[in-house]
């Protein structure tokens, strides 16, 4: 028989194995009538079937359809061209030895011949096991996936071809390795080595993940380990089944067919069994197999002699029995409980109740490596205690030894006494500290009044360096000293002078250190005050860790339920939110809105302030509707406990104005912002930084109205405030840099945004990693002028960074991975890749219209850039369709002569003419400029 044959005998043999023995012989009869010879040959395997067989036999006797390498018999027939013998010269490689042979490959150890180093690698050829056309776009893309990445736990790419018969091959690093499970059981080694064994596999599955990759088929066999000189090294190799979360392979994978599962049923998840959709946590999933089977030297379910429908409903349903309970009895006990918990986590059936990541499942093991509490486990108080005490017991030993002395020495009298004098004198030296500071205050500002002194009254700025002045002279007073520097240092912050704020700051927390040291409740103010400083610095790493400090002070001095405790919650949720985690922020915001509730009311000014920032956040997180409700509840608050001209007031006005351009209502954003620009300029002047942050965004508006000159105006005036305020490299100058070079490129000015895209991007590059979201919309942007210039392979990189970061930072359904997908689109339109393009703004368009809604301005560009592609496709009615809803939404939404209705009427002429309808195109190519006298 052919090649061609023995293909399909082998594949209507896997289909017949996953039907019930009863059932095999009908079904053959009726899909095999066509083919007689073929017919018996698989009616006799049948037959002859017996799961002991090593024609049939695997690690595990499940049926073939469910397994991705199961072996091949050396008595079934191939192709001597896509299965060659050893010595055979493949490329520049030489076949030594055949060293594994896979559902769709066979794998040899080789040489490389010719050049002066002789290197051994592994080559690995197509084999045809799989229809011929499927397994050969998988082996394809393969290949592009092993040469996408580079980790020292990966078996590393090195090259690829197709042998003179056709078949394609890669080549790889090889390695001389054992399964991880064999590596363990043959050297005898302890739990601690294996977990060292398991953190590289963390490491190496964390840096596919980065780059978007899920290997699916984690298993002993793909996870090799060999000793080297620094002791064992794990090493992954076998990417075959994997899946780009992004689907940018340039071969995409083949949809996998029902009956065709390409998984290994033991490691499975279940979602691969239910053919659901695979993400990072399937791998989590995986993980926790190996890491079952790797401790506890057993795997979670016996699969023996089992039948695929057998095999789902255990994967699906049935819970495994704690590792601890399969273990052999040494380390039975060193599993019990956090390791029995944390591979429990990784393998719960609903992958939303899994470690949300691999890098998460590390570091639960390695907190309980270090023996603290893991996350995996119910936080009570018991078990935190039980793990504090575990990991200090010389400490806590010695502690518990010396309070028991010092109770029978002091005893409770004496310590009462002690007490009531210490609060006597706390509460006797506040209150002379209050006045003093209260008498300091009043001189100070009697000295501004007219007439008090020399020349024009005292500006604030000169005002506030005298009070530096004359608290230089409290030196014999610290605490007074330190608690004036912290006032003036307030009102810096308030003028917008931050550095001289934060000056004064250190140095009062300095003063706090020493003798007599003031109430932790007061170094606490001190330290919060400096995070809001640093935060508006744009010091965000430095803010979080002196608002942490305060959170500890205050939770332990104040209680956790205290409003000061709500403040510092609120303002540490403000800083992790400019550090790009939204998520943090939000939880941290919610629990300071339910103490303030609590404490001061629903309608105090401070609980309408953390209302503000959980609306920020919320919209950040494309939440709109219930970011609108908060806002207007802040802004009603405000309005009417501190009047309708406070710069309060323009705060929440700003961010409402902020959620309406997000929404494409972009006059009544406008209109918003021009009522915050005209109160911050009345209460804070025309040179603060919050004046400079309208302007910025007011400009944004602008740009969208396609009031670009006006845009590029206000970008200018924004950037002078910050420049001369804050900096020339603060990364608040760095956003509204990045703002004036979209509307640069706007204008058609390529060379000048250019420009400051490169000024931008090593401004932030001092500022964030390179995977933070912000840089994600300078990737994102750059990309856009590259594109228009031409330079499509730089435009491709920079779009696949942006791409990246959003979504692993914010999802796959978010509008801003919208945004860079529809770019991705525009780039293979310039290119000519219309039925790519016409993939990815598909999926443009239904993000934007679950997230934004259908009507949504955003949801008319996709579709009229979709339109253009289905007229390329000459799929003229769905251009047509999508043209005519777009116009729809413009003409709802915007001006009558705005330029987006007059650029879609456009569009769909050129639709008309295109589609050999000239009536229809003459009706639009008039309606475009009556739409514009108007």
């Amino acid at each position: 028989m052919t090649t061609e044959q023995w293909t399909r005998i082998w594949d209507l043999l896997d289909r017949a194995l996953d039907r019930p023995p009863e059932e095999q012989m009908e079904w053959l009869d009726t899909v095999c009538s066509d083919a007689p010879k073929i017919h018996a040959e698989v009616r006799s395997m049948l037959a002859a079937y017996d799961p002991t067989d090593p024609l049939f036999t695997e690690v595990e006797r499940t049926p073939r359809s469910q397994r991705i390498d199961a072996p091949s018999s050396p008595s079934v027939p191939t192709d001597g061209a896509v299965r060659p013998e050893p010595g055979s010269q493949i490329g520049a490689y030489r076949l030594v030895e055949e060293i594994g042979v896979g559902g769709m490959s066979v794998v040899y150890r080789a040489v490389r011949d010719g050049d002066s180093v002789e290197q051994t690698v592994a080559v690995k050829i197509m084999r045809r096991r799989l229809s011929e056309y499927e397994a050969e776009k998988r082996f394809q893309a393969e290949r592009q996936v092993l040469a996408s990445l580079t980790h020292p736990n990966i078996a590393q790419f090195i090259d690829g071809g197709v042998t003179d018969r056709g078949s394609p091959y890669l080549v790889m690093e090889y390695v001389d390795g054992q399964p991880i499970t064999d590596y363990a059981d043959t050297h005898h080694l302890d739990l601690e080595t294996r977990l060292d064994l398991l953190e590289q596999v963390f490491d190496a599955v964390q840096a596919a993940h980065r780059q978007l990759v899920v290997h699916r088929d984690l298993k002993p066999s793909n996870v090799l380990v060999a000793d080297t000189v620094s002791g064992p090294q794990v090493t992954l190799v076998d990417f075959g089944i994997a899946k780009l979360l992004d689907h940018s392979l340039p071969t995409p994978l083949p949809k996998t067919r029902t009956g065709h599962r390409l998984l290994t049923p033991s490691y499975a998840a279940p979602e691969q069994v239910s053919e659901q959709d695979i993400s990072t946590v399937t791998d989590v999933y995986q993980i926790g197999v190996l890491a079952y089977e790797l401790l506890a030297e057993a795997r979670p379910f016996d699969l023996t002699e089992k039948r695929s429908s057998e095999i789902e409903t255990i994967i699906r349903t049935h819970s495994p029995a704690d590792p601890s309970e399969a273990a052999p009895p040494p380390r039975a006990s060193r599993l019990r409980g956090d390791l029995d918990q944390i591979v429990k986590t990784a393998l719960r059936k609903e992958p939303d109740r899994r470690y949300a990541s691999v890098e998460a499942l590390a570091a639960d093991v390695n907190r309980y490596r270090e023996g603290k509490p893991i996350d995996a486990q119910p936080a009570t108080l018991s078990y935190r205690i039980r793990k504090f005490v575990s990991r200090n017991w010389g400490s806590v030993s010695v502690s518990i030894a010396f309070l028991l002395t010092l109770v029978v020495f002091i005893g409770l009298l004496v310590r009462q006494q002690r007490i009531t004098a210490a609060e006597r004198n706390r509460a006797q030296q506040e209150a002379e500290t209050a006045e003093q500071v209260s008498a300091f205050l009043v001189s100070l500002f009697e000295d501004s009044r007219p007439g008090a002194g020399q020349g024009e009254p005292l500006t604030a700025p000169e005002l506030l360096e005298r009070g530096v002045t004359r608290a230089e002279a409290l030196k014999k007073q610290p605490v007074v000293q330190a608690r004036m520097l912290r006032e003036m240092a307030a009102s810096y912050r308030e003028l917008g002078n931050y550095e001289r704020a934060a000056s004064l700051l250190r140095e009062a927390l300095s003063l706090s250190q020493a003798p007599p040291v003031p109430p932790a409740a007061e170094r606490a103010e001190y330290l919060d005050e400096l995070g809001l400083v640093y935060e508006k610095q744009g010091r965000y790493t430095a803010a979080e860790s002196v608002h942490r400090a305060a959170l500890s002070l205050r939770t332990h001095r104040l209680g956790v339920s205290d409003p000061k405790t709500a403040e510092t919650l609120n303002n540490l949720g403000v800083t992790l939110r400019k550090q790009g985690k939204p998520e943090a922020a939000d939880s941290l915001y919610r629990k300071a809105l339910s103490i303030q509730k609590q404490e001061w009311g629903p309608q105090h000014p401070r609980t309408a302030t953390t209302m503000n920032n959980l609306g920020i956040v919320l919209a950040e997180r494309a939440q709109y509707a219930a970011a609108d409700s908060f806002y207007q509840e802040a802004l009603r608050i405000r309005q009417t406990k501190l009047g309708p001209d406070h710069p309060d007031v323009a705060e929440t006005l700003h961010n409402l104005a902020l959620l309406r351009e997000q929404q494409g209502k972009y006059r009544t954003a406008d209109s918003l912002l021009q009522k915050t620009l005209a109160i911050e300029r009345n209460h804070l002047g025309p040179h603060h930084p919050s004046v400079a942050i309208t302007l910025n965004n007011l400009g944004m508006v602008w740009r969208n109205l396609r009031k670009y000159d006006a845009a590029v105006s206000a970008y200018r005036k924004a950037l002078t405030i910050k420049r001369n305020v804050l900096g020339p490299n603060h990364i608040r100058t760095a956003s509204t840099l990045n703002n004036l070079a979209v509307t640069l490129e706007k204008k058609g000015e390529y060379a000048a945004a250019d420009s400051i895209y490169r000024k931008l991007f090593a401004i932030e590059r001092t500022h964030y990693d390179l995977d933070h979201p912000t840089l994600s919309t300078t990737y994102n942007n750059w990309g856009v002028v590259r594109e228009k210039t031409g330079d499509y392979t730089a435009a491709d990189s920079l779009y696949d960074k942006a791409l990246t970061i959003r979504k692993a930072h914010y999802g796959s359904k978010h509008p801003r991975t919208a945004s860079t997908l529809m770019n991705v689109g525009s780039l293979y339109r310039q290119r000519g890749e219309y039925v790519a393009a016409d993939s990815v703004l598909r999926k443009a368009l239904r993000i934007r219209q679950q997230a934004l809604g259908k009507e949504h301005p955003k949801v008319a560009e996709s579709q009229t850039e979709l339109a253009d592609v289905r007229q390329a496709l000459e799929q003229y009615k769905d251009a047509e369709a999508l043209l005519q809803h777009a116009l729809n939404i413009q003409q709802a939404e915007m001006q009558d002569a705005s330029p987006e209705i007059a650029e879609t009427a456009h569009h769909l002429v050129e639709l008309y003419e295109t589609w050999d309808k000239p009536a229809k195109a003459e009706e639009y190519r008039t309606f475009v400029p009556q739409r514009q006298e108007k």
